[in-house]
């Protein structure tokens, strides 16, 4: 996928689909992004609890019809009762409909030139015809290489799988390809014990749209203090095996954790990722972990060039000047 394309299955994530004409309004009131879009647009967006940690994290499309958002393995039905629960008398419905959709995804240098797509910002998205199937194609980087995820009938998967003839990669390649990238996954880098801020994903954030659920918390970390940590590269010696919630310590007091461990190709040797808090990195010390020496690297580790991002339309928090981070999940 580093050199060409391949094929990834994501059919097992949840849909939901709200509906109505206060639907943009409603959705913009609850998520960090503003999802006023025009038709054949997106967003990256992400449910808060009150205190402004993260609860999920949304792809939102819009459609000549509906808002489709496309969430984690198992957040289809959460997602919607979350949503349901801030409709009131608003024309807005939403349903979980992860039943009804095929979700592939085409990822690599060649992704774009294998489905016949021009250009197109990230998220943005326009229906192609495969294999007689109508299938939408949303530009969107889950490796830190060009991608295109692709939204189909259900009952058209193996058809559209068939046509297409790509190499499958498989959930566990795109780990590894995902942690090369510095991108954030809902569950070891993104719940409820961090905040948007934290994770890096400064593009989930409008700052302009007005009121939503955890906006104080997040101005006030934005404009009066900073985040207490951030997600970093940890970098120990090759032969060293760390695994997920291993401890960061400087001296005896323990200033991080690790989130996850891949093994990388394009690297040569084991990669982790983690929390570190901001105060520590400043000083760019020498860290312990399992007794070995640990360095913080700035990611992302791995970047094609030329990689299109989400243009940052709110204001950007001051310690975030120059970061520019790719999409979780």
């Amino acid at each position: 996928m580093r050199r060409h394309a391949g094929l990834l299955d994501l059919s097992d994530h949840g849909v939901v689909r709200m509906t109505g004409k206060d639907a943009p309004a409603v959705l913009n009131g609850v998520l960090t992004n503003d999802t006023r879009l025009e038709v054949g647009r997106g967003c990256f967006a992400i449910l808060l609890n009150d205190k402004g940690r993260i609860r999920t994290a949304l792809h939102v499309l819009r459609t000549e019809d509906a808002l489709l958002m496309l969430v984690a393995p198992g957040q289809g039905e959460a997602t919607r009762d979350a949503i349901d629960y801030y409709i009131f008398t608003e024309d807005a419905q939403v349903e979980d409909v992860s039943a009804e959709w095929g979700i592939l995804s085409v990822q690599g240098p060649e992704s774009a030139s294998v489905l016949g797509v021009g250009d197109l910002p990230e998220l943005s998205h326009v229906v192609i015809r495969i294999a007689g199937v109508d299938v939408r194609v949303v530009r969107h980087s889950r490796t830190g290489e060009d991608g295109f995820d692709l939204w189909m009938p259900r009952a058209s998967l193996e058809a559209v799988r068939t046509s297409l003839g790509l190499p499958a990669v498989s959930r566990e390649t795109l780990d590894v390809l995902r942690v090369e990238a510095g991108i954030p996954w809902l569950g070891p880098e993104m719940s409820e014990d961090f905040n948007p801020l934290e994770t890096g994903v400064l593009t989930a954030l409008d700052y302009e749209k007005g009121c939503y659920l955890g906006q104080e918390v997040i101005a006030r970390i934005t404009f009066l203090s900073r985040p207490v940590k951030r997600l970093v590269a940890i970098w120990t010696e090759p032969a060293t095996s760390l695994a997920p919630g291993d401890p960061l310590t400087l001296g005896e007091k323990e200033v991080g954790k690790v989130t996850s461990v891949v093994e990388s190709r394009t690297l040569g040797r084991p990669i982790a990722i983690g929390y570190v808090k901001n105060e520590v990195i400043r000083q760019n010390p020498v860290l312990t972990v399992r007794g070995v020496e640990a360095t913080v690297r700035e990611l992302p580790l791995y970047r094609a060039a030329g990689l299109p991002y989400i243009p940052v339309d709110a204001v950007r928090p001051p310690m975030a000047e120059g970061h520019k981070p790719a999409l979780p999940f």
